[in-house]
């Protein structure tokens, strides 16, 4: 299989190495892209890789019992082999089956995990308005089955699996309000953290539930050589006595091969600073979170403003924080996972921003950062489609290429209509060095300047780019309307076609330049009309960004938060009652330092895409949610998942419409 390397278009990325930047720049490039295309939502994408290389990838369509789940199987070359589809039971509830984590067996199967307010399997019985946890394993010919469903008369949401060394499993999740399963386990607070053991044929062994008399989520699992495991979780408040009921509590709990609580120690005291979003546990033990800051870092410049952020943090396996790491207005850090060669990757989504001095391609974009073991971070790359695109699942294949699933509104094809999400699938490769791009002929064109530059034939619709003071910072937006009031429509589109040759042979395109001063320096704008159908809008914003580099070159800063806990030593291990006791509060002593980050530049490189497979799926709606937690004292009631089977919030920009009221005067020329 051969791949060129080719100028960036739309969705490429491109990295540093992973421990120094003195080594040879490794390259990063889009092997495959596999888009599910159709009316209604489409997303929520799983994409869990295969030993042979391959990969299954889930997506959820719409709302059931009208909607249903599709699982396909792409292979090496990106190739589609076969789509299975999984309708909703009818009789269902309203929002139907979303999946969230996922292994692979060896015999080839793919396992997902997820919850559901259909009934799959006689031996429940939900109503329309409940969830239950689902197991699903899907097999290399297609043929799929519900190996476990399961509930308490609420709402249960499975999240992660852990498959053993034994070949047994465990599965985590949360119940809301009630027992997810009442003869076995009782309900604490609002929203427990549950975990729960199946043997190797995925019948459950047990079932144990725990938390606060509060909200709670569950991070990751580490399964243990006496067939234990490890919990790493979060909760509102104290967890079997342990921790204090005025903070948000990380914690770790380890639980025996039969289920018994060995230990509980709660790892750091969150006054409202931190929102989890996910986690991993390292083999020795060890495990990190990550997820989104909600703290205000006034000396920490992301354009010009650095409110909240996006963190990572290790802690030891006996509960010890090591380190955290913010990066200032990074947005949300959903997955993180360990690379082969040590080092971390963490994944999430950059909602109208430029992070790190990145370019921003839509109004959210796909966000990658690789941290050193030390919390180090390496270098960052924030890429998407020039629409929105959010990342759902993330994941690492055998040959150490990252599979990513998500979703899109960049629409493909004429049966996506505007404004709807995508199933998006995309295999980045790191596998070796990237063969070398053949070399080119030598040129004898004259090289593109403003006075060779030619203007193409005007289109009958122009189609906007706005520049936000928001979006890109007070200085950069200074820098920007200064350019823009100096340069006539004219010369500002020969310059840049100078510069960077949008179309090629020395083209450019009609512009037409306006400039709002809005309110302040949030709402001032500069909006450039390009008028002619031949420009790749998401080269021209590429173009724009670059330009507002060149006037003012981005800054970012990365600070490390040290946090010191004092607690009572833990317990010698023996059970532990799973009930919330009385204890003293416990106290946290945090120092925040903030300290250049030593980033070196990643070199940026395109590749060749390789055509994506549309397929059509059926109607329906569903958007993805940041969860905050408020940066009070005492938790509220906050929720750790969706309470209704509603549609959830979506990170949408400003239309066109909005914007184009408050620009005050557009040239043309």
């Amino acid at each position: 299989m051969r791949r060129t390397v080719l100028a960036v278009t739309a969705l490429v990325v491109a990295l540093l190495p992973s421990h120094a930047a003195a080594q040879p720049a490794a390259e990063l490039v889009v092997d495959y892209r596999v888009e599910v295309t159709g009316a209604g939502f489409d997303g929520s994408v799983v994409a869990q890789p295969l030993d042979d290389g391959s990969v299954m990838s889930l997506a959820k369509h719409g709302w059931g019992p009208g909607g249903s789940t599709t699982v396909r199987l792409i292979d090496q070359s990106g190739s589609v082999q076969w789509v299975t589809t999984i309708p909703e039971v009818p009789g269902g509830g309203f929002y139907g089956s979303e999946y969230g984590g996922s292994i692979a067996l060896p015999d080839g199967r793919a396992v997902f995990v997820g919850y559901s307010d259909s009934r799959f399997l006689t031996d429940v019985q939900p109503d329309d308005h409940d969830f239950d946890a689902v197991i699903l394993a899907v097999s290399p010919d297609g043929s799929y089955e519900h190996v476990a469903q399961f509930g308490g008369t609420g709402q249960d949401f499975l999240r992660i699996i852990e498959r053993c060394a034994d070949g047994s499993f465990y599965v985590g999740g949360s119940a809301w309000d009630h027992s997810v399963a009442p003869s076995e386990t009782p309900a604490i607070g609002m929203a427990d953290n549950f975990v729960a053991r199946f043997d190797a044929g995925f019948r459950r062994m047990w079932v144990r539930q725990f938390g606060s008399r509060n909200n709670d989520a569950i991070m990751s699992l580490g399964c243990r050589a006496d067939g234990g495991v490890d919990v790493n979780a979060w909760a509102a408040g104290s967890v079997n006595g342990r921790g204090n009921d005025d903070y948000y509590n990380f914690f770790t709990l380890r639980m025996s091969a039969t289920g018994e609580t060995v230990r509980t120690i709660v790892t750091d005291l969150d006054g409202g600073e931190w929102s989890p979003q996910g986690g991993v546990t390292a083999p020795d033990g060890s495990y990190y979170v990550v997820g989104e800051s909600n703290s205000v870092y006034p000396s920490l410049p992301c354009t010009e403003r650095a409110l909240g952020g996006s963190f990572i943090t290790k802690y030891s396996a006996d509960g010890v924080q090591e380190w955290r790491t913010v990066i200032a207005c990074a947005n949300m850090s959903k997955r993180v996972l360990l690379g082969r060669d040590g080092n971390l990757l963490v994944a999430g989504t950059a909602f109208g921003k430029r992070i790190a001095g990145q370019p921003r391609f839509g109004g959210s974009d796909f966000l990658l950062h690789s941290f050193a073991p030390d919390g180090t971070r390496l270098w960052t790359r924030q890429f998407g489609t020039g629409e929105d695109d959010v990342v759902s699942s993330f994941a690492l294949d055998t040959a150490g290429n990252l599979v990513i699933g998500g979703y899109t509104k960049a629409n493909a094809t004429a049966d996506s209509p505007s404004d709807e999400w995508d199933a998006l699938t995309i295999r980045l490769d790191t596998g070796g060095a990237t063969p070398a791009a053949e070399p080119a002929p030598p040129s004898t064109t004259v090289p593109c300047t403003a006075a060779t530059s030619t203007m193409l034939t005007d289109s009958a619709t122009p189609r906007p780019i706005w520049i936000y003071g928001e979006d890109i910072g007070e200085a950069q937006m200074a820098a920007l309307w200064e350019y823009a009031h100096s340069h006539t429509p004219h010369d500002f589109g020969r310059l840049i076609a100078a510069d960077q040759d949008w179309l090629g042979a020395c083209r450019y395109a009609g512009i037409g330049l306006g400039t709002g001063s809005g309110y302040s320096w949030h709402d001032r704008n500069v909006v450039l009309w390009v008028w002619t159908d031949a420009v790749d809008m998401t080269v021209a914003r590429r173009t724009i960004t670059d330009l507002i580099d060149s006037l003012v070159p981005p800054t970012t800063t990365t600070t490390t938060t040290t946090t010191t806990i004092t607690l009572p030593p833990p317990a010698e291990p023996g059970p532990e009652p799973l009930v919330t006791q009385a204890s003293a509060p416990s106290v946290a002593a945090v120092t925040m330092s903030a300290s250049p980050a030593v980033v070196a530049p990643p070199t940026l490189s395109g590749a060749a895409v390789r055509p994506g497979v549309q397929a059509t799926a059926p109607q329906g709606a569903r958007s993805p949610v940041a969860a905050r937690s408020p940066a009070v004292a005492k938790p509220p009631r906050k929720s750790a998942a969706p309470r209704k089977p509603t549609p959830k919030r979506k990170p949408s920009a400003r239309t066109n419409s909005q914007r184009a009221a408050r620009g005050l005067g557009v040239q043309r020329d």
